[in-house]
C-alpha cells in the first residue's frame, strides 16, 4: 500500500470488520473515490490476520483483476498487489459500462460471490452511483445481502443509497484526499491496454456454429466481425473472452481470436462491444480492419 498513506478512519474500519467478523463486505463509491485502494488495504489487513480473502471485481470498466467487460473473482495474498492477484473465475457481461447491462452485472456479481471459497469476501463495485447506478446498487445489495457496506464519499453523495439500506451495517468513510481523478481518455486507454494484455498470445480458432450453444442474441443479427464474446464450458462456467475475426454463414463457421483452448469451448455468449485485434474499442463492426461476414 505504498501509493497513498492510509487514513486513520480506513484503518479503524478494517479493524472493526475483522473484530465483528463481517464476512461479506460490499464497497461502494463514485468514480475516483479510492475503492480499489481500500479493497486492497482491507484485503491485506484480513490476510495478515491469517484469513483467506476472496475479491470480487464487479467494475466492468476499470478492472483490477481480469479483463474488462467481466465480473471477476480472485484470491488475495498479503504479499501481492491487488492487480497481481491471479484470476480464479469470471462472468461475461459484454460491455464496459453497467448502463444498459444492469441484469448481467447483478447476476454476475452474485455468481462470483457464490463461487468464492473464503471466510471473507470483498466486493468492489462500479463508480456509477446516480440514476441507473442507484438502481444497480440497490439490487446488488438486495441480491448479495452483505454483512457490512463500506461507503466511500467525498461529501454525502451516497446518501440516497445509504438511506435505502439502513437495515444493513454501514460504514461511511471519506475518500482519501490523495486519490487522483482519471479522465475519460485515461480510463479508455487503461481498458484497451488491459484488453491488449489479455489477448497477447491468443490464437485464432475456426468453430462450427452448430456445435456451439449461442447465447444472448440471435446469430444472424448480432454475430459480426470484431464483436467481443464470452466463452463458457458445457456447465456454463466462464472460460474467457474472444474477438470474432470472421463469420461465414454459408459454411456455418465462426473464427475466434482467443487465449482459451479450443477443445473447452461449448458456449458462445454475444457481447455489446467491438474490439480490434489489438484491443482498441471500435464504434461498429465496420471500423478497423475489415473482414465481413460471408
Amino acid at each position: 500500500m505504498s501509493a497513498i498513506d492510509i487514513p486513520t478512519p480506513w484503518r479503524t474500519a478494517a479493524e472493526q470488520i475483522l473484530k465483528q467478523q463481517w464476512h461479506r463486505i460490499l464497497v461502494l463509491g463514485a468514480t475516483d473515490r479510492g475503492k480499489s485502494t481500500y479493497c486492497a488495504f482491507l484485503g491485506q489487513t484480513l490476510s495478515a490476520a491469517g484469513f483467506r480473502v476472496a475479491f470480487v471485481d464487479a467494475d466492468v470498466g476499470q478492472k483490477d483483476v481480469g479483463p474488462p467487460a467481466t465480473i471477476s473473482l480472485a484470491y488475495l495474498d498479503e504479499a501481492l498487489e491487488l492487480s497481481q492477484a491471479p484470476l480464479a473465475a469470471l462472468y461475461f457481461v459484454g460491455a464496459v459500462s453497467p448502463i444498459g447491462h444492469l441484469l448481467p452485472v447483478v447476476v454476475g456479481t452474485k455468481r462470483m460471490v457464490e463461487l468464492a471459497q473464503a471466510p471473507f469476501v470483498i466486493i468492489d463495485t462500479s463508480g456509477l452511483v446516480t440514476g441507473s447506478g442507484r438502481v444497480l446498487k440497490t439490487f446488488q445489495i438486495d441480491s448479495l445481502r452483505p454483512q457490512v457496506i463500506v461507503a466511500l464519499e467525498k461529501e454525502q453523495e451516497l446518501g440516497p443509497i445509504v438511506r435505502a439500506c439502513r437495515n444493513y451495517n454501514v460504514i461511511r468513510l471519506r475518500s482519501s484526499p490523495q486519490t487522483k481523478a482519471k479522465s475519460i481518455d485515461i480510463r479508455r486507454a487503461a481498458r484497451e491496454q488491459a484488453f491488449r494484455t489479455y489477448f497477447e498470445g491468443a490464437r485464432e480458432h475456426r468453430l462450427r456454429l452448430r456445435q456451439l450453444v449461442v447465447q444472448r442474441g440471435f446469430v444472424s443479427v448480432r454475430l459480426a466481425h470484431h464483436l467481443l464474446c464470452g466463452l463458457a464450458d458445457s456447465q456454463g462456467e466462464g472460460l474467457g473472452l474472444a474477438i470474432v475475426r470472421q463469420v461465414n454463414f454459408r459454411r456455418g463457421t465462426v473464427s475466434l481470436l482467443t487465449p482459451v483452448a479450443r477443445q473447452a469451448i461449448r458456449i458462445l455468449q454475444l457481447g455489446s462491444l467491438y474490439l480490434s485485434s489489438d484491443g482498441c474499442e471500435l464504434s461498429s463492426p465496420f471500423q478497423g480492419d475489415k473482414s465481413p461476414a460471408k
